[in-house]
């Protein structure tokens, strides 16, 4: 059973519903951490963190990974959970398809073990990563990606971050040459994907462009 938390970005306090969520979901074992599209490349500081975002929530036992070349399917036997938090999103898929973690990320998916995505780590699950360059908090693509495909795991929608109204024009006009439906995650507002389920997560509505905007209230489903 897929079990997606894709999160529209913000602080600790913003995505503690989402963060509880998962804990919820993954079975016994390790957290994987994979910070290696943040942008600083401070990856101690972002261990430091994560264990600061879980351990008020009783929760301590997070590895991190900086490198994937090499990592299989079967490195992930310890892991009750995978944890992708924010970044360059054209970075983070760049490194995912170098490395084909994107084959070991699917197999993680199927096994019914929980996969968090927060803001770049949730922009990769849609079925179109351009969105990471709408808006204040936008992506540059300084790895020159030219396939934009994502993971396209949330129903063919794709996925835009820290989304604010006034990008309601900019998502409009993607959704009209592209053809693909966008799922607009504020920041305290997230998704979980259960198999073919898209349910809304966290404080408030998510603003879907399918092509006119519609919103969808906390606890409601996204069809």
């Amino acid at each position: 059973m897929t079990k997606l938390i894709l999160g529209g970005g913000g602080g600790a306090e913003n995505e503690k519903p989402l963060d509880e969520l998962l804990l919820s979901l993954m079975p016994k074992g390790k957290m994987l951490y994979i910070p290696l599209h943040w942008k600083s490349g401070d990856f101690e500081g972002c261990l430091e963190w994560i264990k600061s975002v879980f351990a008020p929530l009783g929760f301590k036992d997070i590895e991190m990974w900086t490198k994937l070349e090499g990592k299989t399917y079967e490195s992930l036997k310890s892991f009750g959970a995978i944890f992708i938090g924010g970044g360059n999103t054209y970075v983070l898929m760049n490194e995912l398809r170098r490395t084909n973690f994107t084959h070991v990320l699917n197999q993680f998916v199927k096994s019914d073990r929980p996969v968090f995505g927060g803001s770049a780590g949730a922009i990769i699950w849609g079925k179109d990563i351009r969105t990471a360059s709408f808006g204040e908090d936008s992506d540059e693509n300084t790895v020159g990606l030219a396939d934009f495909t994502g993971l396209n795991r949330v129903n063919g929608y794709t996925i835009q971050c820290h989304y604010k109204s006034n990008q309601d024009k900019e998502l409009a006009q993607f959704v009209k040459e592209n053809k693909l439906p966008v799922i607009a995650l504020p920041e305290g507002t997230g998704l979980y994907v259960q198999n073919d389920r898209v349910l809304v997560k966290g404080f408030q509505p998510a603003a879907v462009f399918s092509p006119k905007k519609k919103l969808y209230k906390v606890g409601s489903e996204i069809i």
